[in-house]
């Protein structure tokens, strides 16, 4: 599954279907991380048991994301580690280390 598309309508289906079960499914929050990868380049895949698996051409690493992380700091644990592993530049902070 790649392009902007694809993985954006597989996380509105995602949200849609299981919003009533787990109302913080796919938070907006990710949905935009999606976007901004995708934008830089990389390539997020929905697993099945809807992780985003990012990867970016020419790297050899593979980061999992949760699809519905347990607090905000594991989602800022997420994006240290698309930082660190892929070179993934956040827009927030404006650089890279």
């Amino acid at each position: 599954m790649g392009g902007c598309a694809t993985v954006l309508n597989a996380l509105l289906w995602f949200t849609s279907e299981h919003n009533e079960r787990n109302p913080g499914a796919m938070d907006k929050q990710t949905k935009q991380l999606v976007k901004e990868l995708e934008k830089q380049g990389f390539i997020v895949t929905l697993t099945k048991k809807s992780h985003l698996k990012v990867t970016r051409p020419g790297y050899s690493q593979t980061v999992i994301l949760a699809g519905t992380p347990s607090d905000s700091r594991s989602f800022q644990n997420g994006i240290a580690h698309l930082r660190r592993d892929l070179g993934y530049i956040d827009p927030k902070r404006g650089h890279q280390r």
